[in-house]
């Protein structure tokens, strides 16, 4: 008996995919964000809602413009 193992998992029959993870929501993001739309590329970003307001380190989107970005 042979069996047929179908690999193909993502769209257009692509066997392999790139994912991309960002974090924090810092303001570099906006321009990540478009460069990615741009080229139709799809990417994840985590929010840490502790840090929404956070001024030390790197400056952070604020959260009322969060849905906008």
């Amino acid at each position: 008996m042979s069996m047929h193992i179908n690999y193909s998992l993502f769209q257009n029959g692509k066997a392999k995919a790139v994912t991309m993870s960002y974090d924090d929501g810092v303001f570099q993001d906006i321009k990540l964000i478009e460069i990615f739309s741009k080229h139709g590329i799809k990417s994840a970003f985590h929010l840490n809602g502790g840090l929404f307001g956070d001024t030390i380190g790197r400056p952070r989107i604020p959260k009322d413009e969060m849905a906008q970005v």
